[in-house]
């Protein structure tokens, strides 16, 4: 059975943008990745918390009025706690994701020439079928240029390394 994906520009550029990010500076990748996880943690827990506080009023409470209702007010109280908690560090996360995609921003001509290079192989297909290349062939040889260009302190001149090597690969 052939699974047809249906792989786009700019989804392989950010594929590869991750690929090239997490070789060149891992830990920012791996904080990046760790942000994504704490952040989707945070915005579920704020909905537990809300569903929380609505099926607490939504209580039958009988003629208690609700400034005398402890067990809710104990509610809310904890829910204002955890949310104004949850609040600050989805905004210092987000701060965070501001300066990790800044620094990200540098690597992606080499994503996106990579992209490019696919594309440019997959459509020698055309031509003929001999010429068929996967998405997991290509990314070892991306992979491989990015192992086997050669190593510079300078960002701009490590990046042209990387793209004159991915273009000698394809």
């Amino acid at each position: 059975m052939i699974i047809n994906f249906n792989v786009t520009l700019l989804g392989l550029r950010d594929q590869l943008l991750n690929d090239v990010v997490g070789y060149e500076k891992p830990d920012l990748e791996a904080t990046r990745k760790a942000l994504i996880v704490q952040t989707s943690s945070n915005k579920a827990e704020q909905r537990e918390l809300e569903d929380t506080l609505l099926s607490e009023l939504v209580k039958d409470t009988g003629d208690l009025p609700l400034v005398d209702n402890e067990p809710l007010i104990a509610v809310l109280e904890n829910a204002k706690s955890k949310s104004d908690s949850i609040n600050t560090q989805l905004i210092e996360a987000e701060a965070t994701n501001i300066d990790i995609e800044a620094n990200r921003d540098n690597y992606k001509p080499v994503a996106k020439r990579g992209a490019v290079l696919f594309f440019a192989l997959t459509g020698l297909s055309a031509i003929s079928e001999m010429y068929e290349y996967s998405l997991d062939a290509y990314k070892t040889v991306f992979l491989n240029a990015l192992e086997t260009s050669k190593k510079d302190n300078v960002l701009t001149a490590r990046l042209r390394f990387i793209s004159d090597k991915l273009t000698q690969l394809v």
